[in-house]
């Protein structure tokens, strides 16, 4: 095979995509495959090649060369210079001594990586910007792989946390949950979004799995945490209000029908006991039926009273606040209490420090302080202690009654106020005992609370 010529050489070496020369230790030009045609070629032969590197970078350059001339090593580094027409470009410049006698020299390859470099600057900024914006995010964005470790996360994060589950960051009772929603994902299933508590703060999070392209044969997923503490704590708030504007509008509607029956019946029975009077009247006392007579009247007065507390809970009775110390009423309620307990049972009453002013119907707070005490006392079998308390506190007057009673579960505890519902045996209660003190309490703008347990 015949060898080329070395004038076929000399074009194909010229036509590389690639500038190549030969330098000496001193980094003098030797020879050079591409030159500008308006520059002579004996002008730059012998001359510093290191003028052409950028001064940021002549030092790194010359040091290069130095290296590879003293280890006979080839070198490599990315410099800015100006090799051809086209001004300061990034070369990836390639130092590789060549062996043999006489004169020592290198052969410098310099490739054009410009594009290269400014293609890596603009993946990396964009990968900045990736990050400034998910790091900017409410969410916690976690890269998971087929196990639940953690290989990426969009928070500041411990180095011993990667290769860690996401498991192990909730709660123990929420444990379960993340790894039946990994499961699922990775069979091939969407989870449904979930909440978890976090093991380290107790905070609620709302979760969401999401398949990625598998890395190989290796699956990866994202999960989507949100924190919801504040959310979920206002979703229960919500429930809660609504919980007790239904209630608030059932005891409503309870308070006008019972107290339209019993305008009704009050109307009636004060008919029949005006009647009832003139016959005894006219009959005199030494009749026969005088007496029995006198049981009707009592049973007229009872249902009466009965009516009343109906009026009471319906909120048809007048209201006439005044201006009264809480202290001062409780005190003076408190001897009639007593006579009203069994021996049994203990009546302790603190008044507190402070005057406790109110502006409050004395005659409907005596009716409330009576019924809850007389429910007190049903409460308790045997021996026992009725508890009474005033506190007065930056405005708020708190009326304290309690007892060591046997309790209630939270099914009758919810029912405590509705007309006619009673734990008592027939004959032994109306039921209308704590209504009536709601509506008082309801009547005065007050703010009533049960709380008990079996």
């Amino acid at each position: 095979m015949e060898r080329p010529s070395e004038p076929l050489l000399r074009e194909i070496v010229a036509h590389l995509p690639y500038v190549a020369t030969i330098i000496d230790p001193e980094c003098r030009l030797l020879w050079v495959n591409q030159i500008d045609p308006a520059v002579p070629l004996e002008s730059v032969i012998g001359q510093p090649i290191d003028g052409s590197i950028h001064e940021d970078h002549r030092a790194a350059f010359v040091a290069l060369v130095r290296d590879s001339f003293a280890t006979g090593e080839s070198g490599y580094r990315e410099v800015r210079a100006f090799l051809r027409t086209e001004g300061w470009r990034w070369y990836g410049v390639q130092i590789v001594p060549i062996a043999g006698e006489g004169e020592r020299r290198a052969l410098m390859l310099g490739i054009d990586v410009t594009e290269r470099r400014e293609a890596i600057a603009a993946i990396e900024a964009s990968e900045a910007r990736f990050r400034a914006v998910t790091v900017a995010l409410p969410e916690v964005l976690t890269v998971v792989d087929g196990e639940g470790r953690i290989l990426q996360t969009n928070r500041p994060t411990p180095d011993e946390a990667f290769g860690a589950s996401i498991v192990e960051y909730a709660a123990p009772e929420d444990r379960e949950r993340v790894r039946e929603a990994l499961e699922s994902l990775f069979a091939g299933a969407e989870p449904a979004p979930f909440d978890t508590r976090s093991a380290h703060d107790g905070r609620v999070y709302e979760n969401r799995l999401l398949r990625l392209p598998p890395e190989g044969d290796e699956p990866r997923a994202l999960c989507i945490s949100l924190d919801v503490t504040e959310r979920r704590e206002a979703d229960r708030r919500q429930r809660e209000l609504e919980a007790q504007l239904i209630e608030a509008q059932k005891m409503e509607s309870l308070g006008q029908l019972a107290g339209g029956v019993a305008h009704d019946f009050n109307n009636l029975l004060t008919a029949m006991l005006s009647q009832l009077s003139l016959a005894m009247e006219d009959i005199g006392p030494e009749h026969p039926a005088h007496a029995d007579l006198a049981l009707v009247e009592g049973g007229i007065e009872r249902a009466a009273e009965l009516t009343r507390q109906l009026l009471t809970f319906g909120r048809r009775q007048p209201h006439r606040p005044e201006r009264i110390d809480l202290r001062e009423l409780v005190e003076g309620s408190a001897r009639l209490l007593r006579r009203t307990l069994p021996a049994s049972i203990s009546l302790e009453v603190d008044l507190g420090a402070a005057p406790a002013w109110i502006d409050a119907d004395p005659g409907a707070l005596e009716q409330v302080l009576l019924n809850l005490c007389v429910n007190a006392r049903d409460a308790i079998e045997g021996e026992g202690r009725i508890g009474v308390a005033v506190e007065a506190d930056e405005g708020e007057v708190t009326l304290l009654v309690e007892d060591d009673g046997a309790g209630m579960t939270p099914a009758v505890l919810a029912r405590i106020y509705e007309p006619f519902f009673t734990t008592k045996e027939v004959g032994k209660g109306t039921g209308l005992g704590l209504s009536i003190v709601h509506g008082v309490v309801a009547r005065h703008e007050g703010r009533l609370e049960g709380d008990s347990a079996p």
